[in-house]
């Protein structure tokens, strides 16, 4: 453009309507044709326009014989208008010239303007943004509107837009940096809705977003805009989205957060758990939630992790250590290497989740239920992509959940060989790893695999066994784990407090539970073989619980402190290792007389009532329930007798004598021949019906009298010679 000196000033203003000032004062130029020529002229920045050129674009189609002369009259009234800078408009050989400054045309101006504040944004973030608000200023609405018919001007048209855009862009960019985001919020909006697919006004409408404290609505925009593209072009967006995302997420710090690894890999074999993980891969590929659930040290994190590490990149969440749930979603971020330094923590983490296929595992989630649930409800709600594999003793109560229950390992079967049974064979990679040696004798073999049968196919209860052998022989081990709970404990370090003992891992559970189910799970382990429905019902109902008993015993499944069966009946029972559990917490709550006496009442109400059963056409049912609660009731024996209580014991014996007669039941037997020969019984007011139960004469309590509880061999003989045998 040349540059002259000419009062009286001209200015000349194309981003808008066409406007002429002379002298500042606005000057009317009529009629589309002279208007155009004087757009045309003032978009050539002071180069020369040919008349050939002027006369093209004001008739495209066929230029009448009058043209030259028409356009040469425009020109000329042009003059007329500029009035005293009428020599702004000089005439040349082959066209014309509008002499105008660079501050003379307003498209020039916003462009150098531009230019000027790219050049100092770096130094002077506060003066470029002056320089870009006074840019963007320029533009007062549709450019040219009315002559956009006219071929130059239309292209102009266009060049101005692209000039708007980057002057837009440039104006947002700057404010962001210069702290002032808010002030330009609108525009950003209205850049980016102008034109939804174009990928800077998107990044900046996110920028300044997050910059005012709106991180989670700029990253929704990110994902709008990635699902916009892919549907209506099955382009992808550009690298510079991923790494804005990264860094909006950063929040203030500053620095793109890195990826999640993964989870790390862990330094020990799983053993007999392939079936578990093949399932669980099929079940997240069908179900949004899946909720891996068992007792403490059954094994949940191990397998859950062996999934995530399967599934290729996963977020593992690890909750063991956090005890607030309103620390949940900065755990969450810590797990994705998130640095959120302001706004909603959560929204954030789920901004950045998005829409993207992968796998969230949430560890240990029992003691943060109510926290967690509501943290996987947005997940779900708001992440498309996301599969969630959550570890808890207990559901989280979700619609959408499935819930997988993980069994103990498998222990070795009467035809198998024992090293074969992942039980036994985690047991001796545990083993090796403390006493190195020589591979296991047969017997020794049979002596693991009864003390992981012992310990019920508990993975830790498993590792903790094997950890003592580096100061226990096997049979000395074998021989003290009537004392598990303790004996298991402090044999490994661990980071985790709650897998150091057995008891610890157990106290984990209960801690959790309130005191009315505490309770009814402290009285329930006194039977060996698990109660049935009625009969946990009437015990809940016995202890006086405030909460309904089927509510408690609910709850203790969910918790994983009792496991529910459903073959035939409803049946509850507990793993050996919280029975034993439960029978201490008894006994430290000093309630073990009044179970143990509840425990005889059962035992004298169930066999009168199979003693009055078996006597009508219900017999098959009675028969069957006898044989499922022989292990209860041999236990209740045991007990009754272990305390003197005549009366129970006399009862329940002489319930069961029709009972046995031609059943292969040689042990109920025993238990009347055992009494009979109790020299306390001489007094008791039921002694001759013992007596005739055993099949002895009043006058045998007195010769025939052993020890309280020894057992008596001589019915068996007799049973089995009489013709009985064992039918």
């Amino acid at each position: 453009m040349a540059v002259r000196s000419l009062p009286p000033p001209v200015r000349v203003e194309v981003l808008g309507p066409l406007r002429l000032l002379v002298d500042g004062a606005p000057v009317d130029v009529s009629g589309p044709k002279r208007r155009a020529v004087l757009a045309l002229l003032a978009l050539a920045e002071g180069r020369v326009v040919t008349v050939d050129r002027l006369v093209d674009a004001l008739w495209p189609s066929e230029v009448p014989e009058s043209g030259r002369q028409a356009l040469h009259n425009h020109v000329s009234r042009l003059r007329a208008h500029l009035g005293p800078a009428a020599a702004r408009l000089e005439t040349r050989h082959d066209g014309y010239l509008l002499a105008l400054e660079r501050d003379e045309l307003d498209a020039a101006q916003a462009r150098a303007l531009l230019a000027t504040a790219r050049t100092t944004a770096q130094r002077d973030p506060a003066g470029a943004l002056s320089l870009l608000q006074e840019a963007h200023g320029l533009w007062r609405g549709p450019v040219l509107a009315d002559l956009s018919d006219v071929v130059p001007i239309a292209t102009a048209v266009e060049e101005y837009a692209q000039l708007r855009r980057e002057v837009t862009d440039a104006l947002v960019d700057s404010a962001v940096a210069a702290g002032q985001a808010d002030e330009i919020l609108g525009l950003a909006a209205a850049s980016s809705a102008a034109d939804p697919l174009r990928e800077p006004a998107v990044l900046l409408l996110m920028r300044a977003l997050a910059a005012t404290g709106q991180a989670p609505e700029a990253l929704r925009i990110g994902r709008e805009y990635r699902r916009r593209l892919v549907e209506e072009t099955g382009l992808d967006p550009s690298a510079a989205l991923d790494a804005l995302e990264r860094e909006i997420v950063g929040g203030a710090a500053g620095s793109a957060p890195s990826r999640p690894e993964g989870p790390a890999r862990p330094t020990t074999r799983l053993f007999g758990r392939e079936s578990q993980v093949a399932a669980l891969h099929r079940l997240l590929a069908a179900e949004r939630l899946v909720t891996l659930v068992g007792p403490g040290g059954i094994g949940k994190t191990r397998v859950a992790l062996e999934v995530a590490l399967q599934s290729g990149t996963a977020t593992v969440l690890l909750l063991a250590p956090v005890t607030d749930p309103a620390a949940i979603p900065h755990a969450l971020a810590a797990a994705m290497n998130l640095k959120i330094d302001q706004g909603d923590v959560l929204s954030a983490c789920v901004a950045v989740l998005g829409d993207r296929p992968g796998l969230l595992m949430i560890d240990n989630c029992e003691h943060l239920l109510d926290g967690v649930r509501d943290t996987v409800d947005v997940i779900l709600s708001s992440c498309p992509g996301i599969s969630l594999l959550t570890t808890s003793r207990e559901p989280l109560g979700l619609a959408a959940e499935y819930v997988s229950r993980l069994a103990p390992l498998p222990l070795p079967r009467p035809d198998q060989d024992p090293s074969r049974a992942p039980s036994v064979a985690l047991f001796l990679d545990r083993a090796r790893r403390v006493r190195p040696g020589p591979p296991p004798t047969p017997a020794e073999l049979c002596t693991v695999a009864d003390i992981v049968g012992r310990l019920d196919g508990m993975p830790l209860a498993i590792e903790l066994a094997a950890g003592r052998l580096s100061t226990l022989s096997l049979a000395d081990l074998r021989g003290r784990l009537d004392r598990s709970l303790d004996l298991l404990g402090g044999g490994r370090p661990s980071a985790d407090s709650r897998h150091r003992t057995l008891r610890a891992t157990i106290e984990w559970s209960y801690q959790l539970l309130t005191e009315d189910e505490r309770r009814l799970f402290r009285h329930l382990s006194v039977f060996p073989d698990g109660v049935d429905l009625d009969t946990a019902e009437r015990l809940a109902a016995e202890l006086g619980l405030d909460s309904d008993p089927g509510s408690a015993l609910a709850r203790l499944v969910d918790a994983s402190m009792i496991d529910a069966s459903f073959q035939g009946t409803t049946r509850y029972r507990m793993l050996e290792t919280l029975r034993a559990f439960g029978l201490d917490r008894l006994a430290a709550a000093g309630e073990e007389k009044a179970a143990v006496e509840r425990m005889a009442r059962w035992a004298v109400e169930l066999t009168s009532w199979i003693e009055a059963t078996m006597a009508i056409e219900r017999e098959p049912e009675a028969d069957a329930v006898l044989r499922r609660e022989l292990p209860n009731l041999r236990a209740a024996w045991r007990l009754v007798r272990s305390r003197g209580c005549l009366d129970e014991a006399a009862a329940m014996v002489i319930a069961l004598f029709e009972t046995v007669a031609y059943r292969d039941l040689i042990e109920l037997r025993d238990w009347a021949e055992e009494l009979a020969g109790d020299q306390a019984l001489a007094a008791h007011p039921r002694a001759g019906a013992v007596l005739a139960t055993a099949g002895k004469p009043p006058t045998t309590v007195a010769t025939t009298a052993r020890p309280t509880g020894s057992p008596a061999p001589g019915w068996r003989r007799r049973a089995t010679a009489s013709g009985h045998g064992t039918a």
